[in-house]
């Protein structure tokens, strides 16, 4: 899809709808406005009801359905009108007074929507199952939703007919609203099991299943549902999140855009494509739409943390920093997320400004604790700076945020104790890493390093010794890949053994060196000068 497709679909909507206002019959655009509905279209369904009510004064059904569309879109003082113009065409038509109820229960007032409700019973009589589903419909579909309420309404359904399966279809809505993933699709089960062809309800399991994690049994019921329709925009939608859940970007991408050819295209919905378009690393066609979305509502501020991010991944890192800033100066902070001040400390890092990385890195870490990584990071800046006090603390932290810290991060955080001359704790980390790999040479190497430096050099005890024997077993196996360590180790023993006096297995340690690096004239030197020397001056 290139950076104008989305242009192009609502182009292609909009004509659409004109077509279908100027040329179809009111019946005809009432089915229209009915799939249009099914797949949650509300606007163009708002716009096609209202052409039939023109068309047709008396249609009851229409601004119902109308106003139900409206109240999807939280138009609610537009849905009242509506409800009510529904009622004046057809004083006798229960729905409508059911619509008035959700109206009523959205504003918190009680005493109307009982009075609704109960004028809606009167006109549809004691045996009327569907009057339960309309009522349910009330408590659920609007912003002050009561689930429960909807549940036991329903149950007194259920007592006339058990097997109606637009009861089922509305229990499995109000349980999934109530989070009881497992109680909504059994009952979207019952409903298929009395209404087969009822693909929404596959829909609507494959969205349980999702938010269930499980994976196999969403994508299962989603391809059921597109089977029968392979248009149908709540499905796509659907199938689109699965993917998206499990890190398929981009069959997200591919599945998303058939949703946007059905779906009424609104800015949430150009924002979630951008996001796929991030994900699937089009950085370029997401910032195209982001401006365009950013032109046409400046205040959707989501838009600057995503172009911040898209900027920073193109190299333009300047203008990803204006963005972010100016989603920071927009954005309530309890929509701001631990990524929002990473990529901005990523941002500033580039520009060279490391003061402001730490300083949103650290952010990001306060905001989502499971981003050890930027730990990390923060301690490589400093290992790097050989500001190795800093990079110690930085590693030490990440090592404690761990529940299983790695033989590298001990490893670095030796390294860092070390250089910055505090012996004892770089040893304590070392330790670990033979802990965690006792056959791996540059532990021990380093242990060896550390306690040499621990050792006192005008009486030394040896305590190096241990380390850098082990450091010879394991060398000897590969000697050539292990050279430099080996010829460390000969050194230590040599030196030591000549402060100990002890010079003819000084010798023989350099011996073992220069057996390994014959041109080494250092080497032939102390020889030389402990045969020479220093063994004269004993005797």
């Amino acid at each position: 899809m290139n950076k104008n497709m989305s242009s192009i679909i609502k182009l292609k909507t909009l004509l659409s709808t004109v077509f279908v206002l100027i040329f179809l019959s009111a019946s005809a655009q009432m089915n229209e406005a009915q799939k249009a509905y099914q797949n949650e279209n509300y606007r163009l369904s708002s716009t096609l009801f209202a052409s039939v009510c023109k068309q047709e004064p008396a249609n009851a059904e229409a601004f119902y359905l109308w106003g139900n569309a409206l109240c999807f879109l939280s138009n609610y003082d537009s849905a009242l009108i509506v409800y009510q113009q529904g009622v004046k065409a057809n004083d006798k038509y229960a729905q409508n007074y059911c619509g008035l109820a959700k109206v009523a229960l959205h504003n918190k007032d009680q005493v109307k929507s009982i009075e609704y409700f109960k004028e809606a019973r009167n006109l549809a009589g004691n045996k009327d199952v569907n009057y339960y589903v309309w009522v349910a419909d009330a408590y659920i579909n609007q912003d002050n939703p009561n689930a429960q309420e909807a549940i036991n309404q329903l149950k007194k359904g259920l007592e006339i007919n058990y097997k109606n399966a637009d009861i089922y279809m509305m229990l499995g809505d109000a349980n999934f609203q109530l989070q009881n993933g497992g109680e909504a699709v059994t009952n979207y089960e019952l409903a298929l099991q009395y209404n087969p062809a009822l693909y929404t309800a596959n829909s609507k399991i494959g969205i349980v299943w999702t938010y269930a994690r499980k994976y196999t049994e969403s994508l299962t019921a989603f391809q059921k549902a597109l089977t029968v329709n392979q248009e149908f925009a709540p499905a796509l939608r659907g199938l689109s999140d699965l993917y998206y859940a499990t890190g398929q970007y981009d069959k997200a991408k591919e599945t998303y855009e058939s949703y946007m050819k059905v779906a009424y295209l609104d800015n949430d919905i150009r924002y979630q494509y951008a996001q796929l378009l991030f994900l699937n690393k089009d950085y370029t066609a997401a910032l195209n739409l982001i401006n365009e979305v950013k032109t046409a509502q400046p205040d959707k501020y989501v838009m600057n943390r995503l172009a911040g991010y898209s900027y920073y991944e193109i190299g333009e890192f300047d203008k990803g920093i204006q963005e972010l800033n100016l989603f920071f100066s927009k954005a309530d902070p309890k929509r701001i997320l631990g990524s929002d001040y990473e990529y901005l400390g990523k941002l500033y890092q580039k520009k060279g400004n490391d003061s402001l990385f730490i300083l949103n890195y650290e952010k990001a870490i306060g905001l989502d604790t499971t981003k050890r990584e930027l730990i990390g990071e923060i301690a490589v800046l400093y290992y790097q700076k050989k500001n190795y006090g800093k990079a110690a603390e930085y590693y030490d932290r990440k090592i404690k945020s761990s529940s299983k810290p790695t033989i590298q991060e001990y490893f670095k955080l030796g390294q860092s104790y070390y250089f910055d001359s505090s012996y004892v704790k770089a040893d304590s980390a070392f330790i670990r890493v033979t802990e965690l790999s006792n056959a791996w040479v540059q532990g021990h190497l380093w242990r060896g390093r550390c306690n040499q430096s621990i050792d006192n050099p005008d009486a030394p005890q040896g305590l190096a010794s241990p380390h850098y024997t082990k450091v010879i077993e394991l060398g000897l196996a590969d000697s050539v890949k292990y050279k430099k360590e080996l010829l460390e180790s000969y050194q230590y023993f040599g030196n030591y053994n000549i402060l100990i006096t002890n010079y003819s297995e000084a010798i023989a340690n350099y011996e073992k060196a220069l057996s390994l690096d014959p041109e080494n004239a250092s080497f032939i030197e102390t020889i030389d000068y402990i045969k020479n020397t220093l063994m004269k001056n004993k005797k």
